[in-house]
C-alpha cells in the first residue's frame, strides 16, 4: 500500500472514530454529557441541576455549561455520590431541559442505584427519559457488568417528555439483551408523556418497572405494560388518552396496579368529553373520630384532638359539630377506639 492510501485510510479510521465517540458508537448512542457528582466542588453543598461545575462532557472535560435541549444526558459516571436535585431555580429559561435523559446508563457499581430528586421547577426531555437502561450482560464488549438501577422521586414540579417515558429500559445499548429495573415515587407534581412503559423490556430482557402513585398526576397519551411492571396507588392519578377502561382493568386483573393501601379501592373512570381514562383510589379514611385519615382510630387521633382542645368554630376535631372541642367530642372518639374503618 502506497503512502497516499495510508495516509487516507488512517484519516477514515481517525474520523470515524471521533464521530463514534462523539455521539454513537456503530448503531450504539454515546451521551454527551455526565453528571460530576463527587466531591470535586463540594456538591454537598450544592447539587442542582443548573450549576455548571457539576457536568462535564463526553470527553471528560469541564466546559462549565449545563444540557441544552440538543444533549443527551447519562446521569450515571462518577458514580454519583451527590445525585442532582431540580428545584424552583428551574423554571422558564432557566429549566432544566435535554435531548434524551438516561438515569443511569452503564452502571458503574453494585447496589448504588441513581437517584433524581424534583422539588420543584421544571424538566422537559424533548425526545426520551428512561430510567433503569440496560442489565447487565457479559456477551457485550466490554462486559456490562452490572443492572442499570434508576429511581425518580417526584415531590413537585412539572416534568415534560416528549417521546417515551420508560420506567425499566428494554436493553440494547451497545449489544445488551437484557433491560433494566426503574421506579419512579411520585408525592406531588406532574408528569406529561407521549408514551408510558412499565417497563419497555418484556419477559425476555428481564427488565423491572415501578411506579408508587403516592400523589400528583401522570399525564400519557398512550400507556402500556409488560412483565415485571408494576403500579401502586394511594393518591394521586394516572390519566391516558382515550377509553382505556378495559386495558386498565385488565391489568388490575392481573395484579400488575393495585392499592398502595389496603384501605384504598380502585377506581377507573372514563370521561367521554374529554376522552381520557383516570385511573385513582378511593378511601373510606378520615371519617368519623379518623381524624388522622389511617382508617384506624388510635393515638393519633386522640393526639389532634388534644392540640384542638377547647378549639372554637369549625374545626377537624368537633366529632358533634357544636362548634367547640370538649368532653363531648372526646366520649365520641372514646366510643371508637380501635375501630377499624372499612
Amino acid at each position: 500500500m502506497d503512502k497516499n492510501k495510508i495516509v487516507l485510510v488512517i484519516g477514515v479510521m481517525l474520523f470515524l472514530g471521533t464521530s463514534c465517540y462523539a455521539g454513537h458508537y456503530g448503531d450504539m448512542e454515546w451521551a454527551d454529557m455526565w453528571w460530576k457528582g463527587d466531591d470535586a466542588y463540594d456538591q454537598s453543598i450544592d447539587s442542582r441541576w443548573n450549576e455548571p461545575r457539576n457536568w462535564y462532557n463526553h470527553v471528560g472535560d469541564y466546559d462549565m455549561v449545563i444540557p441544552g435541549p440538543n444533549e443527551i444526558v447519562n446521569l450515571n459516571w462518577g458514580q454519583a455520590t451527590y445525585p442532582p436535585i431540580i428545584d424552583n431555580n428551574n423554571v422558564g429559561a432557566d429549566r432544566a431541559e435535554c435531548n434524551d435523559l438516561w438515569m443511569p446508563d452503564w452502571q458503574s457499581a453494585l447496589n448504588k442505584p441513581f437517584t433524581l430528586l424534583m422539588v420543584g421547577g421544571e424538566l422537559y426531555i424533548h425526545k426520551d427519559f428512561v430510567i433503569g437502561r440496560d442489565g447487565n450482560d457479559s456477551a457485550t464488549r466490554p462486559p456490562k457488568t452490572y443492572v442499570d438501577v434508576g429511581i425518580f422521586n417526584l415531590v413537585a414540579g412539572a416534568v415534560t417528555v416528549d417521546h417515551n417515558l420508560s420506567v425499566g429500559g428494554r436493553g440494547n445499548d451497545w449489544g445488551t439483551k437484557t433491560g433494566g429495573i426503574g421506579t419512579i415515587n411520585i408525592t406531588g407534581g406532574t408528569i406529561t408523556c407521549a408514551v408510558l412503559f412499565i417497563p419497555e423490556g418484556n419477559s425476555v430482557s428481564g427488565a423491572k418497572g415501578t411506579v408508587n402513585l403516592n400523589g400528583g398526576i401522570i399525564d400519557a397519551n398512550m400507556f402500556a405494560m409488560d412483565a415485571n411492571g408494576f403500579v401502586y396507588v394511594t393518591d394521586g392519578k394516572l390519566i391516558v388518552d382515550g377509553n382505556k377502561v378495559s386495558q386498565i382493568n385488565g391489568y388490575i386483573s392481573s395484579g400488575k396496579i393495585n392499592v398502595g393501601n389496603p384501605a384504598y379501592t380502585l377506581e377507573v373512570v372514563y370521561d367521554s368529553d374529554a376522552n381520557t381514562t383516570t385511573l385513582f383510589a378511593t378511601s373510606g379514611c378520615g371519617s368519623g373520630a379518623d381524624l388522622y385519615s389511617d382508617c384506624f382510630i388510635d393515638i393519633k387521633d386522640l393526639a389532634i384532638m388534644a392540640a384542638n382542645w377547647l378549639a372554637v368554630g369549625s374545626n377537624v376535631a368537633d366529632l358533634n359539630g357544636d362548634g367547640i372541642v370538649n368532653f363531648k367530642d372526646y366520649a365520641e372518639l372514646a366510643q371508637q377506639w380501635h375501630t377499624t374503618l372499612p
